[in-house]
């Protein structure tokens, strides 16, 4: 294949919906997938492996927050915002379980802005400018993080009996947000070409909470995030897992220009009739199953997936072929490559 656009200018065209010369394609996996993908294709290096694949984008979004500040015999580890977690990431102590006052948020020992290395962000950033479409940005996982603080009981509890305690904690972790974003942007953003941020709002059946809910504690908050982008003239990617189908209305009316994962086997969350209905205003970042085809399908199985987004989903532009979630262990390494391999043989433009 001969390639006519440069990976940057064919990423950025689905963002405003055009067709480049051929579906542009990312990657996201779990450390171990990179391991043993680097492993079986014999390169050394992550640029190799991409750059093998013809992923187009390089995510250099700031998610430090999310990472161990002290880790313990048993593989748990404190984050930056003082939950606890098992090894398997998977928030176990809830320190603000039993918060019950704006007095006591306001005592609470919150990450500083200032601790994020802006420097480092911004070397990565320009490394990958010239080349790739740059995904920058603070991750910003603000329901994630309010969960982890106070467990799931208490925050449904708080947001009926104390909503006022609900809002200022969730006004604190934005703030702390969309500070981190604004200095990097601040720093970089001619460099960054999209803001991409994530938090999960679906479970595998509907959302998470109610819609009220979503737009009583959330929409104004990711609206401000939003804002902060569009300041910059930065393109918003939002990722959620599960079926956030109800929602997307709400996060194209606030700004929303791309939306990830597209978790195709969560209810109502068909990538077809989401392209049907969303398809003129939002790009679609994902969709390839990592829940069936991938994990358990075979290569067969995969280029059929494939070649089906590529004549259903890719046709006028608005669509980058990547994971319904993250590349966990249980995918077969030929099943990704194969994903790859045809994405890049037939995904050109125009399509057949």
């Amino acid at each position: 294949m001969v390639n006519h656009m440069t990976s940057k200018e064919r990423g950025l065209a689905v963002y405003y919906l055009e067709e480049p010369d051929r579906v542009p394609m990312d990657f996201w996996a779990d450390e171990s997938v990179w391991q043993r993908l680097c492993g079986g294709l014999k390169v050394e290096k992550r640029e190799e492996l991409l750059n093998r694949l013809h992923i187009d984008f390089r995510h250099c979004y700031w998610a430090g927050d999310l990472g161990s500040i002290e880790s313990y015999s048993d593989g748990s580890f404190k984050d930056w915002w003082g939950v606890v977690h098992d090894r398997k990431g998977i928030p176990k102590v809830h320190p603000l379980a039993s918060i019950s006052s704006l007095e006591a948020l306001d005592r609470y020992d919150w990450p500083d802005p200032d601790k994020v290395d802006y420097h480092a962000i911004a070397r990565m950033v320009e490394l990958y400018a010239e080349d790739y479409v740059v995904y920058g940005g603070a991750w910003s996982p603000i329901f994630f993080i309010a969960l982890g603080l106070t467990g799931i009981r208490s925050f449904f509890r708080y947001a009926y009996t104390s909503p006022e305690v609900v809002h200022r904690l969730l006004d604190i972790i934005t703030d702390f947000y969309f500070e981190v974003s604004r200095r990097i942007f601040e720093l970089c953003a001619k460099d960054i070409d999209v803001f991409f941020m994530g938090d999960d709002y679906g479970t595998q059946r509907g959302l998470f909470l109610s819609l009220g809910m979503f737009r009583t504690f959330f929409k104004p908050r990711l609206e401000r995030l939003f804002k902060l982008a569009k300041k910059y003239e930065l393109p918003v990617q939002l990722h959620s897992c599960g079926s956030i189908r109800e929602i997307i209305p709400d996060l194209i009316e606030i700004g929303l220009d791309g939306l990830d994962p597209i978790q195709v086997r969560a209810a109502n969350m068909s990538v077809e009739e989401i392209k049907h209905e969303f398809g003129d205003k939002i790009c679609l970042h994902g969709s390839l199953d990592t829940q069936k085809t991938l994990p358990f399908g075979t290569p067969a199985d995969v280029k059929m997936e494939v070649l089906r987004r590529l004549e259903t989903v890719a046709q006028g532009g608005g669509f980058i072929l990547a994971p319904s979630q993250v590349f966990l262990p249980e995918i077969p390494t030929e099943n990704i490559v194969t994903m790859y391999e045809v994405g890049y043989k037939y995904g050109c433009y125009p399509y057949r």
